[in-house]
């Protein structure tokens, strides 16, 4: 395939997406998260009050890899019913009393963007029967799991070798480093450099990977940090042709992120790929004398 140095951004957002998946509806959209000024009248009734603080997320180390995550949401459901989405930490009023079947699943930026948030499909929901006592409030911390065989690709970068490899005509390659200024976690991080002489790279997984293209959900999860925008996307085959498939470009941070991004429209308009690889891009300049793009925990989940 032959690669080019100048590209457009073509990031696009889509507000809505829907999918069904094991008997489970799944939207994403744009929606105001709720607050207790939003629901509650003191002229009425009394209620009882919930706090969330955050989730505990509890993994397998081999099938699941990292616990990191960046949950942001509650979705809150009392005996089936939707309460309320609300931004954690968060203390809101349910005007009902007694014994109740509360669920709580976990909510994310899907793509890290604050306008378009939905439950994440992959976690279990924590599910409990709690007291409600009106005027009283009961402190809930969520613990949740993956469902079991949904992280398909777990590249963690703690083992002998690289789950990618350099592509096209990439100046450089990923490489492991222990400096404990550049690793986000346990002993080793991914690192990419660039310089004036190597201002490019494209890597993609080493393996290509018959990803859903049915409207079921696909999601690269990671931790990242980059001096330089970083473009992810896939690549797909088709026709027994290489095809890049830009997903988002990711904005240069300074400090590590965790980001869950959703690969799913384009695993579903492509029907034709028999396989997809998970690729990275930089493109740097004569003015880049140094620069640094630093992967952990790349995941891509899927049922």
């Amino acid at each position: 395939m032959n690669s080019t140095r100048s590209h457009k951004n073509r990031m696009g957002s889509k507000s809505m997406w829907y999918h069904k998946a094991t008997g489970t509806a799944f939207i994403l959209g744009l929606f105001t998260l709720l607050s207790a000024c939003d629901v509650l009248d003191p002229e009425e009734q009394i209620p009882a009050y919930m706090e969330i603080d955050g989730f505990t997320l509890t993994v397998n180390p081999v099938t699941d890899g990292s616990a990191s995550s960046k949950i942001t949401d509650a979705w809150v459901y009392s005996d089936g019913e939707l309460i309320g989405v609300f931004e954690l930490p968060c203390k809101f009023p349910v005007l009902q009393e007694g014994f109740h079947n509360i669920i709580i699943k976990p909510g994310i930026k899907v793509n890290g963007i604050s306008g378009s948030r939905g439950y994440y499909p992959f976690y279990v929901p924590f599910e409990q029967r709690i007291e409600l006592i009106a005027g009283q409030s009961v402190k809930v911390t969520p613990g949740i799991s993956y469902y079991p065989g949904k992280v398909q690709f777990n590249e963690a970068f703690e083992d002998g070798g690289i789950a990618f490899v350099s592509f096209g005509d990439s100046d450089t390659n990923i490489v492991k480093t222990s400096d404990p200024s550049l690793v986000f976690e346990g002993s080793y991080s991914g690192v990419m450099n660039l310089n004036t002489t190597d201002d490019y790279f494209l890597i993609t997984t080493a393996d290509a990977y018959d990803l859903p293209k049915t409207g079921t959900p696909v999601f690269l999860e990671m931790n990242y940090k980059a001096d330089l925008p970083l473009i992810v996307g896939l690549i797909a085959q088709i026709s027994g042709e290489n095809q890049k498939k830009e997903v988002m470009i990711l904005n240069a941070n300074s400090e590590w992120n965790k980001i869950y991004i959703n690969l799913t429209g384009v695993t579903s308009s492509n029907q034709s790929a028999s396989n997809f690889k998970l690729y990275f891009e930089v493109y740097g300049d004569s003015a880049t004398s140094s620069a640094k793009v630093l992967l952990d925990n790349v995941k891509l989940v899927y049922n």
